[in-house]
């Protein structure tokens, strides 16, 4: 089974893949892949996501060095084959967004 954590300034909720709905998008190769809106982990955990900044990080604690926006974080996703992030924003289409091991959401 894999999860996700989320940590708010509050807590720290793990969210198993399974329970949320795929969607399928164009992976950058141009290739259809299912995947998970990365808005989806923590809509349901944060009453007011517009007024937070997100960051994401690996399971050795690598990841951007700047917090994404609401509206920059909404274009994420996790692609559930090719197991990376990435962003439909063309700003955030660079490497130091394109995660592999993701481990954590962080809501700040």
């Amino acid at each position: 089974h894999r999860k996700f954590d989320v940590i708010t300034p509050d807590t720290t909720t793990f969210v198993e893949l399974r329970k949320l709905t795929p969607t399928s998008v164009t992976n950058l190769n141009g290739q259809m892949e299912d995947a998970l809106l990365l808005q989806d982990f923590v809509a349901m955990l944060v009453a007011t996501p517009d007024n937070q900044q997100y960051n994401l990080r690996t399971l050795d604690d690598f990841g951007p060095s700047s917090d994404l926006t609401w509206a920059q974080f909404q274009t994420g996703y996790w692609l559930l084959t090719s197991e990376t992030t990435m962003f439909t924003d063309p700003a955030l289409n660079s490497g130091k967004y394109k995660l592999k091991v993701l481990e954590k959401i962080l809501v700040k």
